[in-house]
């Protein structure tokens, strides 16, 4: 009898042994799996949280993107992005950094539609702000045609419309541009 309860008693901790292995294993799957959210929407192909994505031509890196998220549709090659960080380089490998809340990348146009308390920096000490811009990265230029505030040193520019040609190194505000000279120095 005391075999029995005996070999009852490895069972029954051999179960529990298992059950508490399934358990960890599918914690520890459902952590560190990338979560992929399919959306009952039928013109959405697929959500991705934390994004990571390079582009490259020529082994050279063209830009480096992150968000938070990113909605692929069916239709079309557009993604909408969410809470946007771009990092961008000239012909001369010039780092930019663009941040914005949201952005539409249209990997056909090679075209990235940013909105929402967008800046845009460099190493050089410039500073970019604006509500949307539009950066295209086979042009390597960035447009917008809302107010834009620029910062540089000693001097703030503000103007209506914006093209910055990144290889050329030439900026363009179109309308009401206006100068402020804070720096003394300047």
């Amino acid at each position: 009898m005391k075999r029995k309860y005996k070999y009852l008693f490895l069972i029954l901790i051999a179960a529990s042994a298992a059950a508490v292995g399934t358990l960890a294993a599918m914690h520890y799957w459902r952590v560190n799996t990338p979560a992929l959210t399919f959306n009952g929407d039928r013109g959405v192909g697929v959500k991705i949280d934390d994004v990571h994505y390079t582009s490259a031509r020529k082994g050279r890196v063209e830009w480096v993107l992150d968000a938070k998220s990113a909605t692929r549709y069916k239709n079309g090659n557009l993604m909408a992005l969410d809470t946007v960080k771009l990092v961008f380089h000239n012909k001369n490998n010039v780092p930019y950094t663009m941040t914005a809340k949201e952005a539409l990348y249209n990997e056909t146009a090679g075209e990235i539609d940013a909105s929402g308390g967008v800046t845009v920096s460099s190493e050089e000490g410039y500073s970019l702000k604006t509500e949307r811009l539009k950066y295209n990265s086979r042009t390597a230029r960035i447009t917008s045609s809302d107010t834009v505030e620029i910062t540089t040193g000693g001097m703030k520019v503000t103007g209506d419309g914006l093209l910055i040609d990144l290889n050329k190194e030439q900026l363009f505000l179109f309308k009401d541009v206006r100068a402020i000279i804070v720096d003394k120095t300047v």
